[in-house]
């Protein structure tokens, strides 16, 4: 499912909406990177969300982004 724009549009960002617990989150980037994203790029692009922030936190808890399976494992 495609976030639309009234689903949004009280947030500043798709950003803030972002889960605070690094597992939820890796389970939410996970699936949409399966399911809607060619790769890490575009959905940072389509949630207007900083890649490196991303990564950081997710990093935290070892997990990296692998290109090949477009995924963080």
């Amino acid at each position: 499912m495609r976030w639309l724009p009234w689903m949004t549009s009280c947030r500043e960002s798709w950003a803030d909406m972002l889960p605070n617990d690094p597992v939820i989150l890796l389970s939410l980037v996970n699936a949409r990177l399966r399911d809607e994203y060619e790769d890490l790029n575009a959905l940072c692009a389509g949630l207007d969300i900083e890649q490196s922030r991303l990564e950081q936190r997710l990093a935290e808890i070892g997990y990296a982004y692998c290109k090949e399976q477009n995924q963080f494992k």
